[in-house]
């Protein structure tokens, strides 16, 4: 949890978006892209100052039973 909240005190401007979602029966298939802003001290021992880092993300829930 602690590894979790020192990553993120380092972003100032964090935006995601969802790309793409599509349903298969009892999935949700989802396609996310979040942008971060590095502007606020160290990442692992690292300064990078005003560098933006992108992560693509897919992300399949299935719902099962009560929706």
């Amino acid at each position: 949890m602690r590894s979790l909240v020192r990553y993120h005190a380092t972003f100032s401007h964090c935006r995601t978006s969802i790309d793409y979602r599509a349903t298969d029966g009892d999935m949700v298939i989802s396609r996310v892209t979040t942008r971060n802003i590095y502007d606020r001290g160290q990442l692992m021992g690292i300064t990078l100052k005003g560098q933006e880092h992108e992560t693509t993300s897919i992300l399949i829930h299935r719902y099962l039973g009560a929706r």
